[in-house]
């Protein structure tokens, strides 16, 4: 395939074919022969990275253990990584407004310890991560000494590294209140139109890789569940039904009973055989 003289990774119908299924394996995201070209190009920008000129030898490298590092890199440039804060800002409502205080009032009832634990599957660059800690900081007087947990996972390593810097474009911060952002976040000295935010929430959250195809009961999940409350949103769009399942199953495996999912607007998950309880159109119960 050639775009503007550019020499991109050959790919014949059945090699795109065998490189979609073999990363659909590896992530759940189903890829589609209308973006065979986009593909095509970043093979090729990782096949170079990686000292190959052949798509089939690439192909064969990266299924192997020595491939691993060149798996990832191909893996991080086929994810998304759209991120703001207070994205779709009727969940953080749900959260403020709702959540909380059911949490706070369950504690007084002696029905639960005073602590939480969300995570925030498919992160990308962590902005919701940082939203859910920017919130929870705030609730000092309504819980006054819970424990909070907040982990940030993604697939990508790209994304997970810009993560932990807590460095984000101004653009990200169009939702915050600009009383919020003048104590939050500062300019970075080094990057124009880019700030920081604070110290005080970086430490309120964790970051690690992690794919949502893996079962939550090895490995870091196994780890860090069960989850009180877990963000999954904006990420099940680029999966097909089979996927979508191994996900909301993997979740579900999460969450302690009495938990709850939050999913984006338009994940799609109606039909799909999970256990959770739909509650709200983006908001799902473990029973």
């Amino acid at each position: 395939i050639r775009y503007a003289g550019t020499h991109m990774a050959d790919l014949s119908p059945d090699l795109f074919d065998r490189f979609a299924e073999y990363l659909y394996g590896q992530s759940g995201i189903r890829l589609q022969h209308r973006k065979a070209a986009a593909l095509s190009s970043r093979i090729d920008r990782q096949m170079k990275r990686a000292g190959f000129d052949d798509a089939e030898a690439f192909l064969r490298h990266i299924r192997l253990p020595a491939g691993a590092d060149d798996r990832r890199r191909l893996i991080d440039s086929i994810t998304i990584g759209e991120t703001s804060f207070y994205r779709t800002p009727q969940h953080f409502d749900w959260l403020s407004r709702e959540y909380l205080p059911a949490m706070a009032a369950a504690h007084r009832r002696g029905e639960r310890p005073a602590s939480l634990k969300f995570w925030s599957a498919a992160c990308s660059s962590g902005a919701e991560a940082y939203t859910l800690a920017i919130i929870l900081s705030g609730q000092t007087i309504r819980m006054p000494n819970w424990q909070f947990s907040i982990l940030g996972t993604d697939i990508a390593d790209t994304m997970i590294d810009q993560a932990r810097t807590g460095r984000f474009r101004v653009r990200t911060l169009d939702h915050v209140p600009p009383a919020q952002i003048r104590r939050c976040f500062r300019p970075c000295v080094d990057r124009d139109d880019w700030v920081e935010i604070s110290e005080r929430y970086r430490r309120m959250v964790q970051f690690e890789r992690h794919n949502l195809m893996d079962s939550p009961s090895r490995g870091l999940m196994g780890r860090h569940k069960p989850f009180d409350c877990v963000w999954l949103r904006n990420v099940l769009i680029y999966f097909d039904e089979r996927s979508k399942q191994t996900a909301l199953n993997n979740v579900a495996e999460s969450l302690s009973p009495g938990g709850y999912l939050v999913i984006g607007p338009s994940e799609g998950i109606f039909g799909i055989d999970h256990p959770l309880k739909k509650i709200k159109p983006f908001l799902y119960q473990k029973p």
